[in-house]
């Protein structure tokens, strides 16, 4: 909101850049005294800005006593010192359509002060574990005093910056001066909660249609992928491979049994493959071969 008033001011500034160009010449001709003028006026632009922005919610603030400038009516106090920042008030006279507009930026500010309460509503984690998104949104009623509550506080804030931005310059008429604190912070609260409080429920209703809407197409993604590749996936078994460096033992063995095979008188099968050649002992080497395709399964080596 006062980032509103900001704005509003810089567009009033340079509608009246004339007028503010001579009163800043008119204030001293030394560039020393320029450069001081300057400053101040540099200092001051936050208290403007507060200006602006009680000028936008309607109240306005006040230029002497009994001299309101508002939106509806401007009417200045006719003695105002040459400031540059002055420069920038509304002339005398009832208000037009151009200045009527600053009511903009109160709307804007309830509508983005009602987005983020909707994003903090759609936000939160769900409760349960495995439950999607949208289990994690706030209820209605809980978003819109969520939003209530935010208003508030933006028309307390709004009312402690009218205070310091405002006060007595003097005596008589300039005894008040500047935007009125609870005038500026109720503004606040009502255009804030007007607007932000609808604002807030209508983004949570959305927002929490469009978590459910991805929460649907995440499951229905994920059912179709268990369908296609369930049974597809091969597994992955370790089978004994033979070691290069334990054929030599193998070997004694062999001789070894075929020289006792015929001293007793049996046979032995030279082409046999050596006992022991596939089991564990001995460190042997091994590999990750697919057990079974896609339609077929294969034994184990060894088996």
């Amino acid at each position: 909101l006062v980032g509103g008033g900001a704005l509003l001011l810089a567009v009033s500034l340079v509608w009246h850049s004339h007028a503010a160009g001579e009163a800043f010449l008119r204030l001293t001709e030394g560039w020393s005294g320029r450069l001081a003028v300057l400053l101040l006026c540099l200092t001051l632009v936050p208290n403007a800005a507060v200006w602006a922005a009680a000028y936008a919610l309607g109240p306005g603030f006040v230029l002497g006593a009994g001299h309101v400038v508002a939106p509806t009516a401007s009417a200045p106090a006719p003695l105002l010192p040459p400031f540059p920042l002055l420069a920038a008030v509304p002339d005398a006279g009832p208000g037009t359509p151009l200045h009527w507009a600053a009511g903009a930026v109160p709307l804007l500010a309830g509508a983005v002060v009602g987005w983020f309460t909707a994003r903090a509503a759609t936000a939160g984690e769900p409760k349960e574990r495995g439950a999607g998104p949208a289990a994690g949104v706030w209820s209605w009623r809980r978003t819109a005093a969520a939003a209530v509550v935010a208003a508030v506080l933006c028309a307390v804030l709004v009312a402690l910056l009218a205070a310091f931005a405002g006060g007595p310059l003097g005596s008589a008429a300039l005894a008040r001066f500047g935007p009125v604190w609870w005038q500026a912070g109720g503004a606040t609260l009502a255009w804030t909660g007007v607007v932000a409080v609808p604002v807030a429920v209508a983004a949570r209703a959305w927002r929490g249609r469009s978590a459910a809407a991805r929460e649907e197409v995440v499951e229905a993604s994920g059912a179709e992928e268990a369908a296609d590749g369930g049974g597809r996936r091969p597994r992955w078994v370790r089978v004994p491979v033979p070691s290069v460096g334990r054929w030599w033992r193998r070997g004694a063995t062999k001789d070894a049994e075929a020289g006792a095979g015929a001293g007793a008188g049996v046979d032995g099968d030279v082409d046999a493959v050596p006992f022991g050649l596939y089991d564990g002992d001995g460190g042997g080497a091994y590999d990750l071969l697919p057990a079974d395709g896609p339609g077929q399964s294969s034994p184990r080596g060894g088996e």
